[in-house]
């Protein structure tokens, strides 16, 4: 996995948060959360991405992924394409 995942609870809400890009995903499991993250592109460990691929763009994406709504972002791969 390229990214840092970890999930927490507070007051009965469970969230989840990557730290790399400070996302935080509420109502998400770090499995959901990471299913999602792992299938957008470029890799973060090896690309400068300021001007590519911000850490805002990448949380907005990953969110609206998981909420089952379409991005319009050619860095995805296609999800038959995922293991």
């Amino acid at each position: 996995m390229r990214f840092t995942y970890k999930t927490e609870e507070n007051n009965t809400v469970v969230y989840t948060t990557i730290e790399e890009t400070a996302g935080i995903f509420v109502g998400y499991t770090a499995e959901q959360v990471a299913k999602v993250a792992e299938t957008l592109q470029p890799n973060y460990q090896s690309h400068n991405l300021s001007n590519v691929f911000s850490d805002i763009y990448f949380n907005y994406c990953v969110r609206k992924l998981l909420q089952g709504e379409s991005v319009p972002n050619t860095y995805i791969k296609a999800f038959s394409e995922i293991d």
